[in-house]
């Protein structure tokens, strides 16, 4: 269980990471 916890942790952190760029390069637009 902890193996596929922290699986899904990093999956949502890469997406918050994917998400903050994003907003950067709205905002450089």
């Amino acid at each position: 269980m902890s193996v596929i916890a922290e699986k899904g942790y990093h999956a949502t952190t890469m997406e918050d990471i994917a998400a903050k760029s994003l907003q950067v390069e709205d905002i450089e637009m």
